[in-house]
């Protein structure tokens, strides 16, 4: 990590990197920890070669070829390789570094630690030199379901955002409600639904009170119909992926952030609107 000498280039193997969702935002926090890093990435294009001072091996999706970018890694990578896999399913791609001597780091994240492990995915966690979970919520859910690990040491570490200046604007004079996550049709607990049924309710309260949604998906259009069909097409607005800059200006401008999920206590999203 930075400040040290002759340390290895460390692995991370990771779903997405330059994303703007909650783990492409942790994979670049963990990347940026290291001097030199190799990125093996699931959902990134095969043309990425690299991300800032990072190489990138893109596998554009492909399980096979993510596997297969991994075992390449691990054959030439130092015995002493440091590597760092930022979501639980990927962790069985490491088992090809940590045959070679290499050290394991597994990250917990969420729902998908929350229930039993695969074979594999006990073999590779098994393997793992360090175990770290986002919160003590989702530490106790995983042990729950895999008594296994329940006398392993699993420590915590808090989710961050990066330091990015804010507070260049402030809220508009008109009230609005931000909520920012991915809709996706498996993962409908983030809550977008509930708010879609109560929103004639908050207008009654809040005249003129909008819903801004950020963030995109294969869900996305149920909602967007579920929207027209309960007449608030004038009062919540879906504005799909933005960039960083027009995500901060969704921030500064709302009056609340919103994200009435089942199963996130405290996720990137809510760190960022506490930030702003």
């Amino acid at each position: 990590m930075r400040g040290c000498t002759e340390v290895p280039p460390a692995i991370v193997l990771t779903p997405n990197l330059a994303g703007h969702d909650g783990i492409s935002r942790l994979a670049r926090l963990v990347v940026s920890a290291f001097d030199e890093v190799t990125v093996v990435a699931l959902h990134e294009p095969a043309a990425m070669t690299a991300f800032e001072r990072a190489e990138v091996r893109g596998a554009d999706g492909r399980t096979s070829r993510f596997v297969a970018a991994a075992v390449r890694a691990a054959a030439t990578a130092d015995p002493q390789t440091t590597v760092v896999a930022v979501h639980l399913h990927l962790a069985p791609a490491a088992l090809a570094f940590t045959a070679r001597g290499a050290s394991l780091t597994t990250m917990l994240c969420g729902i998908e630690a929350w229930k039993p492990l695969t074979w594999i995915q006990r073999a590779a966690l098994d393997r793992a030199d360090r175990l770290i979970a986002i919160s003590a919520h989702t530490r106790n859910r995983f042990r729950e379901v895999n008594g296994q690990f329940a006398g392993r040491t699993i420590e915590i570490c808090h989710l961050g955002v990066e330091a990015t200046p804010v507070g260049v604007g402030g809220s508009d004079r008109h009230p609005a409600a931000l909520i920012v996550g991915r809709m996706a049709s498996d993962e409908r607990y983030k809550g977008h639904d509930l708010l879609l049924d109560v929103w004639a309710d908050v207008v009654r309260a809040v005249p003129g009170a909008a819903l801004r949604v950020v963030g995109d998906g294969d869900d996305r259009p149920r909602l967007e119909h579920k929207a027209r069909a309960l007449g608030l097409n004038g009062q919540i607005a879906f504005l799909g992926r933005v960039d960083d800059d027009s995500l901060a200006r969704e921030y500064e401008r709302c009056t609340a952030f919103v994200m009435p999920s089942r199963y996130e206590p405290c996720g990137i999203g809510q760190m960022m609107a506490m930030r702003y």
